[in-house]
């Protein structure tokens, strides 16, 4: 028996947004009875490595910052739509770099900067 209702928390998901210029997006999945994950995408460039270790490190916390902003809006619009309290408790979270485009005759490269957070939720 679950103890949150799938129909409302779904349509409280389909409200979260990314960034209003297009190049961050926050995505979600529900994974089975009980859990949520959570995924922020962004394009970050760079010229060489060196280049990339800022960029990660500023794309870090600004995911960490907009995946809490978007669980902290779903259980305000979840409580405000069904009236009942939404529980999620964070169990896992990673990130990860993909380079995109690169080329041998330019020195930008293009890569995804990833964050899954997954929750557990009641």
């Amino acid at each position: 028996m679950l103890s949150y209702d799938v129909n409302c928390l779904a349509q409280c998901l389909e409200q979260i947004r990314g960034s209003k210029n297009g190049t961050e997006s926050i995505m979600y999945k529900l994974m089975g009875e009980g859990q949520l994950q959570l995924t922020y995408t962004s394009i970050v460039h760079f010229a060489n490595d060196a280049a990339l270790r800022p960029q990660v490190e500023r794309e870090s916390d600004r995911s960490i910052s907009m995946l809490n902003e978007s669980i902290k809006f779903v259980k305000s619009n979840y409580k405000n739509a069904s009236g009942k309290t939404l529980k999620c408790k964070e169990i896992n979270t990673s990130d990860n770099i993909e380079v995109i485009s690169t080329t041998f005759h330019s020195p930008r490269k293009v890569a995804y900067y990833r964050r899954f957070v997954t929750y557990e939720i009641g």
